[in-house]
């Protein structure tokens, strides 16, 4: 089978309190910035691409997660 782009995958994500708060926190921002519904999976999905694309958004997430080494 081949992956259109209208083909989706989802996935679970657990988040402790202190991300989930961080998330709903950060999705009122961009709503209120937007002046329109931002959906978490807009905001992800964006985050993502960013991150494939921009590499200073590549580089800040890299060494997020190196200092997030051993700390799980």
């Amino acid at each position: 089978m081949t992956a259109t782009a209208s083909a989706k995958s989802k996935f679970t994500v657990l988040l402790d309190p202190a991300d989930a708060l961080a998330f709903d926190s950060l999705a009122l921002d961009m709503r209120y910035r937007a002046g329109r519904r931002v959906e978490k999976s807009e905001i992800l999905r964006t985050l993502i691409r960013l991150a494939e694309t921009d590499p200073r958004v590549h580089a800040a997430l890299a060494e997020a997660l190196d200092r997030r080494q051993g700390t799980n």
